[in-house]
């Protein structure tokens, strides 16, 4: 789940608004040196005049050290206000994936 922390507009999303959007399986790709993904979610437009809809694309890149992983993924969302505008989003956090 992602949980929005800070907004620049009053028309979009909201500080604390919850964003349940997940990922479908997505295959990784690159040497152990360069392993990343990247998985686009396209949302249909929501009834607004002018609207193209919203896109939610999910971002990892990083790299094999031992048996962990470390990288960033990143998130970032692009919404289609129709006539009031477009309202993008962004988050990234550093990440150690470790085997369990």
């Amino acid at each position: 789940m992602i949980v929005l922390s800070a907004i620049n507009c009053a028309s979009g999303p909201q500080q604390g608004q919850t964003n349940p959007w997940g990922l479908n399986p997505t295959p990784a790709s690159g040497p152990a040196s360069n392993i990343n993904f990247t998985y686009v979610q396209n949302v249909p437009p929501s009834g607004l005049p002018n609207s193209s809809g919203a896109s939610n694309t999910f971002d990892f890149k990083g790299a094999k050290s031992g048996d962990t992983i470390i990288g960033t993924f990143r998130y970032n969302v692009r919404i289609d206000n129709g006539q009031f505008g477009i309202t993008t989003g962004a988050a990234s956090v550093n990440v150690t994936l470790v085997p369990h």
